[in-house]
């Protein structure tokens, strides 16, 4: 039974992931943008976005001396819209399987994880030869429509925030600051969360630019720092969880007039789980988006 689980779980996979790859290189037009985070993505007025991410992450704690691994991996869909010419409304949809050892137990899940909703306005635009400076605040729902278990707590949640982007013909820098208020399931409330996100994308090929130019390739850095307040349970504060974690991602993307191909490994350089909560040791993130 359990071989039979496995096969099911790896075709309906690759049936996620192939369908989102295919239609991603039947549409056109995308621009630089962040990696690590969906919040900056350049959306224009009566455009389309579509992003397929995968990602795979291994995390580990320590339990009474015994060693607890998680390994996740996750096919995200973006789908974006350019409502006018400052409204944009984004969905993001993951689908994961979780495997989770220790020497204990041995737990496996797949499935579809928390869908989130929301809109970004842009307040603040500069434009002048070959730049741009744009401000951008944002705010939606966390849906609880994941399976619960391993992949969701049950929680819904509410969150806002603010993009900050400047973008020339060679870099663009990207910024993201948002707040995370999650809502209770049961007796069980997850702590909210604050993050801070920052990408810098340069072109480093080809150096000169021409007619024949197809595609573009550039270097991409990214931060990201999360605070994370502990959960609790009837009440009661569990010092299992919470704390600080930063990471870097270096990463390159290539940019053709149809497409934009992605990946990026993400590296933990601080990490302050309270108690013995979970601790990531790597991920790598690949992607492809399109706009049409």
């Amino acid at each position: 039974m359990k071989s039979i689980k496995a096969v099911y779980q790896s075709l309906f996979f690759m049936r996620f992931g192939l369908f989102t790859l295919l239609y991603c290189l039947t549409i056109a037009s995308p621009r630089a943008a962040p990696i690590t985070f969906n919040s900056a993505l350049p959306v224009s007025q009566n455009e389309w976005v579509l992003r397929g991410l995968a990602s795979f992450e291994s995390s580990s704690s320590t339990i009474n001396d015994k060693q607890l691994e998680r390994e996740e991996l996750s096919l995200t869909s973006v789908v974006a819209y350019g409502i006018s010419a400052k409204w944009a409304a984004i969905a993001v949809l993951p689908l994961s399987n979780i495997n989770q050892t220790s020497v204990d137990s041995n737990i496996d899940e797949s499935g579809f994880g928390d869908a989130e909703l929301f809109g970004r306005y842009e307040a603040y635009r500069t434009d002048k030869l070959g730049a741009t400076k744009r401000i951008a605040p944002f705010a939606g729902l966390r849906l609880a429509t994941g399976e619960r278990g391993v992949i969701s707590n049950g929680t819904a949640g509410v969150f806002a925030g603010v993009t900050f982007t400047r973008a020339s013909i060679k870099q663009t820098f990207d910024l993201q600051i948002r707040y995370d208020h999650n809502t209770s399931n049961g007796n069980f409330n997850a702590g909210d969360v604050l993050t801070a996100d920052f990408s810098w994308q340069r072109r480093v090929a080809p150096k000169i630019i021409s007619a024949n130019t197809k595609g573009f390739w550039l270097a991409v850095l990214e931060t990201n720092l999360n605070l994370l307040e502990r959960n609790r349970l009837a009440g009661d504060l569990n010092p299992n969880s919470g704390g600080f974690n930063a990471s870097i991602s270096p990463g390159i993307q290539y940019l053709t007039r149809r497409w934009i191909a992605e990946l990026a490994v993400r590296v933990p350089i601080i990490k302050q789980a309270n108690g013995n909560a979970l601790e990531s040791d790597y991920a790598i993130i690949t992607g492809i988006r399109a706009n049409f």
